[in-house]
């Protein structure tokens, strides 16, 4: 298994410096794949982990225009 994980100011800065404008970015509180083990299924693919009663984003989705 391989992964890796990349800070949101990477991601964007990333983006920012090829010159592209980001347009829309949206989080959101699930994941559409059981990821995480413990996580509750809410509804059709959507799957959310919690910890203490809190909510963390699992994915987004960003739009950047050159």
């Amino acid at each position: 298994e391989y992964f890796w994980q990349h800070s949101m100011s990477e991601i964007i800065q990333a983006l920012l410096d090829q010159g592209l404008r980001i347009e829309f970015f949206k989080e959101y509180d699930y994941s559409p794949y059981n990821i995480f083990e413990g996580a509750d299924k809410r509804a059709e693919q959507e799957y959310v982990f919690k910890h203490n009663d809190i909510v963390i984003p699992h994915v987004f989705t960003i739009k950047a225009i050159k």
